[in-house]
């Protein structure tokens, strides 16, 4: 059976299970659960093209709000002349590298709470531009790109937790290696998409 929809997803995890008849044991609820787990796991795990969202930053103050669901930066610079790429700093190093009042072009950051904060502090207001990855919408929501291309990531990850819940060690594990080949998958893919799958070549000087 095609898996496209969220509706055909949690039909597959009970089907796959071998419980679709089985009301007490295995709910609709419990099957909607181990999707969203799944998704947990799948966005900890996971840093894909898929997932890569873009936007600007005003930067006129030491810290600025991270935008709402990004899990992680892929680049972050500052459109000067020339471009200046931002360093991250973990925030042990940036304040003792930054712990005065300083003000200037800021040329690294950190993150602190649901805030960029960036060091020096900002002495006119800058433009960000800001590539991240980005927790995707509940799939019982909307249907992203990943799953329309994956579908065996929900799928296995959703199997391995209804699994866990049922009380069946053997097919958890089963389900478990089954998302992890899954994982590995969209890694190689996402590494395809990016390179085309040709070899890295080293250059003489």
């Amino acid at each position: 059976m095609a898996i496209t929809t969220y509706a055909e997803l949690t039909a597959a995890v009970r089907d796959w299970l071998g419980r679709t008849n089985d009301s007490v044991a295995l709910t609709n609820a419990r099957v909607e659960d181990a999707v969203r787990l799944a998704e947990v796991d799948i966005y900890e795990r996971l840093r894909v093209r898929e997932m890569e969202t873009s936007g600007d930053l005003t930067i006129n103050a030491q810290t600025v709000a991270i935008p709402a669901g990004m899990i992680g930066v892929r680049r972050l610079y500052i459109t000067s002349d020339p471009l200046l790429e931002l360093d991250y700093m973990a925030p042990p190093q940036f304040w003792g590298t930054f712990g005065s009042n300083i003000t200037g072009l800021p040329w690294a950051y950190t993150m602190e709470g649901d805030n960029f904060v960036f060091g020096p502090s900002p002495d006119a207001t800058y433009t960000g531009k800001l590539l991240y990855w980005k927790r995707l919408a509940a799939l019982s929501s909307a249907v992203n790109n990943l799953f329309a291309n994956q579908p065996d990531l929900w799928l296995y990850g959703a199997l391995s937790h209804a699994a866990v819940f049922t009380r069946d060690m053997e097919d958890a594990a089963l389900w478990k290696g089954k998302f992890a080949e899954a994982l590995a998958r969209a890694e190689m893919s996402n590494e395809k998409s990016r390179f085309g799958g040709a070899p890295l070549v080293m250059r003489g000087g």
